[in-house]
């Protein structure tokens, strides 16, 4: 893929496009893979807080902020970095303008992961501390907001060089990662369930 994207994009264009892709693979994986562990069902939810409240509840803060981080990184605009403003510093004068247009909606879909990142996650806000400013953490909609902002920004430079169809990053999943939690975290809870005696109802079915 590098080769390919070198080629048809150029020197500079083209690995720093690849490099970008690549990072919003891995944010949709980190997307796909939340959903799986905190927003499957009620029943999951159950089922995580009786196996170990705790520590589920730390991870699901840990890997929210995460995420803005994973966003905000590739929304800098710092110039001494990789982020979506580099493909529109080394992209060819005619394509200029549509990059521009669309890093003006990632900017707008990617406002509230900025404000985590400066009054929270980086940096510790005094009126933001003290109660007296709210945190702006967004929701899942404002994540799937700014994946597509930026799924979008990057088909429109992918689809110019390459013809390409968008990318489905929906099926992302990672090996060994959240389904085999779940597996482990449900065969502990019916072991314990068996040796105390305990009894959970069963699953109502997913919701989405």
């Amino acid at each position: 893929m590098l080769q390919d994207y070198t080629a048809a994009m150029g020197p500079k264009l083209g690995p720093a496009f690849h490099r970008l892709y690549n990072d919003n693979a891995w944010l949709h994986m980190k997307w796909n893979e939340f959903l799986k562990l905190f927003v499957k069902s009620p029943a999951q939810m159950r089922d995580l807080n009786t196996a170990a409240p705790g520590f589920f509840h730390q991870v699901q803060e840990f890997w929210w902020d995460d995420m803005l981080l994973h966003i905000f990184r590739m929304t800098d605009k710092r110039t001494d970095v990789l982020s979506v403003y580099t493909l529109l510093k080394e992209a060819p004068a005619p394509l200029k303008p549509i990059i521009e247009s669309h890093i003006a909606v990632v900017k707008r879909a990617t406002e509230f992961a900025t404000h985590a990142r400066h009054n929270s996650i980086a940096h510790r806000n005094l009126n933001v501390a003290l109660g007296v400013t709210p945190l702006t953490i967004g929701s899942r909609n404002d994540i799937r907001a700014a994946l597509k902002a930026i799924d979008d920004l990057l088909h429109v430079i992918e689809h110019h060089f390459l013809k390409t169809n968008p990318t489905n990053y929906d099926f992302l999943d990672n090996i060994g990662g959240v389904d085999s939690l779940l597996e482990i975290v449900e065969r502990g809870l019916k072991s314990r369930d068996a040796q105390f005696g305990y009894f959970r109802s069963s699953h109502p079915p997913d919701v989405s």
